[in-house]
Protein backbone atom coordinates (compact mmCIF):
# COMPACT_ATOMS: atom_id res chain seq x y z
CA UNK A 1 0.00 0.00 0.00
CA UNK A 2 2.85 2.37 0.85
CA UNK A 3 4.44 1.63 -2.52
CA UNK A 4 1.19 2.55 -4.23
CA UNK A 5 0.94 5.84 -2.33
CA UNK A 6 4.54 6.71 -3.18
CA UNK A 7 4.00 5.83 -6.84
CA UNK A 8 0.91 8.01 -7.02
CA UNK A 9 2.72 10.88 -5.31
CA UNK A 10 5.67 10.56 -7.68
CA UNK A 11 3.32 10.56 -10.68
CA UNK A 12 1.47 13.60 -9.32
CA UNK A 13 4.68 15.40 -8.36
CA UNK A 14 6.11 14.99 -11.88
CA UNK A 15 2.91 16.01 -13.63
CA UNK A 16 2.16 19.58 -14.79
CA UNK A 17 -0.61 19.79 -12.18
CA UNK A 18 1.81 18.72 -9.43
CA UNK A 19 4.37 21.29 -10.47
CA UNK A 20 1.75 24.03 -10.63
CA UNK A 21 0.18 23.10 -7.29
CA UNK A 22 3.57 22.87 -5.59
CA UNK A 23 4.56 26.24 -7.00
CA UNK A 24 1.28 27.81 -5.87
CA UNK A 25 1.52 26.31 -2.37
CA UNK A 26 5.11 27.38 -1.77
CA UNK A 27 4.41 30.82 -3.25
CA UNK A 28 1.33 31.22 -1.04
CA UNK A 29 3.26 30.23 2.09
CA UNK A 30 6.08 32.62 1.15
CA UNK A 31 3.67 35.48 0.51
CA UNK A 32 1.76 34.71 3.73
CA UNK A 33 5.03 34.97 5.65
CA UNK A 34 5.65 38.41 4.15
CA UNK A 35 2.08 39.74 4.43
CA UNK A 36 1.39 38.46 7.95
CA UNK A 37 4.78 38.48 9.67
CA UNK A 38 3.15 38.29 13.10
CA UNK A 39 1.56 34.95 12.22
CA UNK A 40 4.90 33.15 12.45
CA UNK A 41 7.50 35.64 13.71
CA UNK A 42 10.37 33.15 14.07
CA UNK A 43 9.40 31.40 10.81
CA UNK A 44 9.10 28.15 12.76
CA UNK A 45 5.92 27.01 11.00
CA UNK A 46 7.35 27.95 7.60
CA UNK A 47 10.59 26.03 8.26
CA UNK A 48 8.66 23.06 9.67
CA UNK A 49 6.37 22.95 6.64
CA UNK A 50 9.20 23.26 4.13
CA UNK A 51 11.34 20.68 5.96
CA UNK A 52 8.48 18.21 6.12
CA UNK A 53 7.64 18.82 2.47
CA UNK A 54 11.28 18.38 1.45
CA UNK A 55 11.62 15.18 3.46
CA UNK A 56 8.56 13.61 1.86
CA UNK A 57 9.45 14.86 -1.61
CA UNK A 58 13.06 13.69 -1.53
CA UNK A 59 12.12 10.26 -0.19
CA UNK A 60 9.45 9.72 -2.81
CA UNK A 61 11.70 11.01 -5.58
CA UNK A 62 14.44 8.60 -4.49
CA UNK A 63 11.89 5.78 -4.58
CA UNK A 64 10.62 6.84 -8.00
CA UNK A 65 14.19 7.07 -9.24
CA UNK A 66 14.91 3.51 -8.10
CA UNK A 67 11.76 2.29 -9.85
CA UNK A 68 12.74 4.15 -12.99
CA UNK A 69 16.24 2.68 -12.85
CA UNK A 70 14.84 -0.81 -12.42
CA UNK A 71 12.49 -0.36 -15.37
CA UNK A 72 15.31 1.05 -17.49
CA UNK A 73 17.50 -1.94 -16.67
CA UNK A 74 14.67 -4.33 -17.57
CA UNK A 75 14.15 -2.48 -20.85
CA UNK A 76 17.87 -2.61 -21.65
CA UNK A 77 17.97 -6.34 -20.90
CA UNK A 78 14.99 -6.84 -23.20
CA UNK A 79 16.69 -4.81 -25.95
CA UNK A 80 19.88 -6.85 -25.55
CA UNK A 81 17.85 -10.06 -25.80
CA UNK A 82 16.12 -8.79 -28.93
CA UNK A 83 19.47 -7.89 -30.46
CA UNK A 84 20.80 -11.38 -29.69
CA UNK A 85 17.68 -12.94 -31.19
CA UNK A 86 18.03 -10.76 -34.29
CA UNK A 87 21.69 -11.74 -34.66
CA UNK A 88 20.77 -15.41 -34.36
CA UNK A 89 18.03 -15.00 -36.96
CA UNK A 90 20.43 -13.26 -39.35
CA UNK A 91 23.00 -16.03 -38.80
CA UNK A 92 20.33 -18.64 -39.50
CA UNK A 93 19.23 -16.74 -42.60
CA UNK A 94 22.83 -16.54 -43.86
CA UNK A 95 23.29 -20.28 -43.30
CA UNK A 96 20.03 -20.97 -45.14
CA UNK A 97 21.12 -18.80 -48.08
CA UNK A 98 24.44 -20.65 -48.27
CA UNK A 99 22.59 -23.97 -48.25
CA UNK A 100 20.21 -22.80 -50.98
CA UNK A 101 23.13 -21.56 -53.09
CA UNK A 102 24.91 -24.90 -52.68
CA UNK A 103 21.72 -26.76 -53.63
CA UNK A 104 21.27 -24.47 -56.63
CA UNK A 105 24.87 -25.11 -57.70
CA UNK A 106 24.40 -28.88 -57.38
CA UNK A 107 21.15 -28.67 -59.32
CA UNK A 108 22.85 -26.63 -62.05
CA UNK A 109 25.73 -29.13 -62.20
CA UNK A 110 23.23 -31.99 -62.39
CA UNK A 111 21.34 -30.30 -65.22
CA UNK A 112 24.61 -29.68 -67.09
CA UNK A 113 25.50 -33.35 -66.68
CA UNK A 114 22.10 -34.45 -67.98
CA UNK A 115 22.39 -32.07 -70.93
CA UNK A 116 25.89 -33.36 -71.68
CA UNK A 117 24.63 -36.96 -71.53
CA UNK A 118 21.71 -36.15 -73.80
CA UNK A 119 24.02 -34.43 -76.26
CA UNK A 120 26.33 -37.47 -76.26
CA UNK A 121 23.38 -39.79 -76.83
CA UNK A 122 22.13 -37.55 -79.61
CA UNK A 123 25.60 -37.48 -81.19
CA UNK A 124 25.82 -41.29 -81.00
CA UNK A 125 22.38 -41.70 -82.57
CA UNK A 126 23.37 -39.33 -85.36
CA UNK A 127 26.53 -41.36 -85.96
CA UNK A 128 24.61 -44.64 -85.97
CA UNK A 129 22.01 -43.38 -88.36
Amino acid sequence: MLNRIMQRFAIWFGSPQGVAQTFLLTTFVGIAEQVWPGLDPQHFFYMYLMTYYSTVTQTVLAYASSLSTERSEQTLKRIEQLEQDQHQMMTNQTDMMRLLLAMGKRTHEGIEEIVANLEEEADEKIKVD
